[in-house]
């Protein structure tokens, strides 16, 4: 490794004694000098931004430990995965129900459907003060709705088959592919249905026979 190489970092891990007396041969020593002032501030700036991404992290998905829940409050729930790219970290308003079946388990309702669900303190998040009314309004703005708008494609599975489903007012990178239910009604299957040759239209029937007749 020549002294050039070194002082232009290209090496392992040299010590800044060996960094030096490379670049007093090399006749560089106020170039090293201004090259650990600079890399020691990229240094410090990359600590203090990972540092900062690490407390931010954990603050975003640490559970609310503070507070001491029960029935009638309202809360944010943390998602246990993402169903879409669109969905929040965090769904709600939702309201505390009742004590769940098991310790530190609470059954939540959806403002929205009235539907409940039991889960785990740990992922239950202090929701903004409001009213039950502005809880309610919120949670229908916030309320996840999936139209179909249109089926793209299909193709076999070991199944049955499965549809590529256009959702309405989501980009087509946003199309998923879904399970062909037998006996499934859909106007855009039906559309879809209409656009299939003889041949393509006979294959996806042997493999879905509820869809035999459909018009």
């Amino acid at each position: 490794m020549t002294p050039l190489e070194c002082l232009c970092g290209i090496s392992t891990a040299p010590s800044i004694s060996k960094l030096t007396t490379l670049a007093h041969q090399a006749g560089g020593a106020d170039d090293l000098a201004s090259f650990i002032v600079e890399r020691e501030k990229a240094r410090k700036g990359a600590r203090e931004g990972i540092q900062q991404y690490e407390t931010a992290a954990s603050r975003a998905s640490a559970p609310d430990k503070t507070t001491n829940w029960t029935v009638g409050n309202l809360c944010m729930l943390a998602r246990p995965k993402r169903v879409n790219k669109l969905a929040g970290r965090l769904r709600g308003p939702l309201l505390v129900a009742a004590a769940g079946p098991d310790p530190n388990t609470w059954s939540l309702e959806d403002l929205v459907t009235r539907s409940r669900l039991i889960v785990h303190a740990n992922r239950m998040h202090s929701a903004p003060s409001m009213s039950l009314r502005r809880a309610e309004v919120l949670a229908a703005v916030d309320h996840e709705t999936y139209e179909v708008e249109a089926i793209r494609a299909h193709r076999l599975t070991a199944s049955g088959a499965e549809i590529l489903i256009h959702w309405a007012g989501y980009e087509d990178a946003e199309d998923t592919w879904e399970d062909l239910l037998p006996n499934i009604e859909l106007e855009a299957l039906d559309a879809y249905l209409g656009t299939l040759e003889p041949v393509d239209r006979a294959i996806l029937e042997r493999a879905v026979p509820s869809l035999v007749g459909v018009v």
